[in-house]
């Protein structure tokens, strides 16, 4: 231990910082919950205020100000200690601290006096946020845990106002779809089914109520994947495979139906990795290596309509990589040796066309050092 751990000498320069971080943490956030306390009394000083009531009009804007003033605030600090933890807390206190701040900023972003139309705005607003938050992949999905769970409860408080709208049940629908994501990647497995459970109830509902529309339909498919996703994660490849299967004819007939519709088109290319993989767990190994090079096909396919889709590309790339790992867990060299090849050369043209992601690199790595390993067997 140090001399300062064990005698109480002087500090040194590292424990001087870390004490001076603390401490501004501590302020910072001393400073984000008095400003949520006014934001708190301002949100409830507006919600009783009628408008009707021309007396009542100034002290109603002197506490919408209040809020404004206590949201530019949390903001703020919002910023500067997020900016701290990142350079001198450990990662699951970041996690947990900024998960934290998020739940403060959801209170003082929540409109004072919502109709339903602005809660309609803030459930899309909402959900294209976290979305977006998740493609860019900067920031730990836990990130958006909170911001998903705003959009269920929004989606709930207008579904209980009328339950016959279809589009609140499908916003729900989608909400459900969305928390189950965040838990399935967090690995809390079990909130993970609940959720996907949920989401599936109120899909299998919509398009028993509108079998005519497409939006429900893919909806639903992709409620079956996402639950077939799930269970393959824990090792029930045959749950898994049912559900695929159920998610890949609704594909097909909608394809039938719309045979030039590309996003319909990928689905399909998604679905048929999917069920490669269920089949490749259960040992169906001429089953799997079929659904692979199908997908493969419908990938190469669409990059022919659109060379410069990054989610296309990268399509074409797992296919040959799925088949590599195949081909290699059967032994079968040569062919594996053929895929690595294939996906090496799919990642250096996704590099000269500005696309690959920093998670692409790690597999465009990844396949020069098997490839130069399968060359020496």
């Amino acid at each position: 231990m140090t001399e300062s751990a064990t005698t109480g000498g002087p500090e040194t320069n590292h424990d001087s910082k870390d004490k001076k971080t603390s401490i501004w943490l501590v302020l910072l956030s001393i400073t984000s919950l008095i400003s949520v306390v006014f934001a708190i009394v301002s949100v409830k000083q507006v919600q009783g205020l009628k408008k009707e009531q021309s007396n009542l009009e100034k002290e109603r804007d002197i506490a919408q100000q209040t809020l404004d003033h206590a949201r530019g605030q949390l903001e703020y600090f919002n910023y500067q200690v997020r900016r701290s933890m990142k350079q001198h807390a450990p990662l699951a206190e970041q996690i947990e601290y900024n998960q934290r701040l998020d739940q403060l900023g959801l209170l003082l972003a929540r409109p004072a006096d919502e109709s339903i139309d602005s809660r309609v705005v803030k459930w899309h607003e909402e959900i294209s946020r976290a979305d977006k938050i998740l493609a860019q992949g900067e920031q730990h999905p836990s990130s958006t845990s909170v911001i998903y769970e705003l959009t269920e409860r929004i989606a709930k408080r207008l579904y209980e106002r009328d339950q016959s709208n279809k589009e609140y049940q499908r916003m729900l629908s989608v909400s459900h779809e969305r928390v189950g994501d965040i838990k399935h990647r967090l690995g809390n497995l079990e909130a993970a089914f609940k959720a996907y459970e949920s989401s599936l109830l109120i899909a299998e509902k919509l398009v028993e109520q509108t079998p005519e529309k497409i939006e429900y339909q893919r909806h639903l498919s992709i409620a079956y994947a996402k639950l077939g996703n799930l269970h393959l994660h824990k090792g029930e490849a045959q749950l898994a495979l049912e559900s695929y299967n159920k998610a890949i004819a609704i594909k097909q007939k909608l394809i039938a139906s719309k045979p030039e519709d590309i996003i319909l088109k990928r689905d399909l290319a998604v679905s048929h990795n999917q069920i490669g993989a269920s089949e490749s767990k259960l040992g169906n190994i001429d089953k799997a290596t079929d659904s692979y090079k199908t997908a493969l096909s419908i990938s190469q396919s669409l990059i022919e309509l659109e060379p410069q889709s990054a989610e296309y590309q990268r399509d074409l790339f797992v296919s040959y990589w799925k088949l590599y790992s195949l081909a290699r867990k059967e032994n079968q060299l040569k062919e594996a040796n053929n895929y690595i090849q294939l996906a090496e050369q799919q990642l250096s043209l996704m590099d000269s066309l500005g696309i690959l992601s920093a998670n692409d690199w790690t597999y465009l790595n990844n396949a020069k050092m098997i490839k130069s390993s399968l060359r020496n067997m």
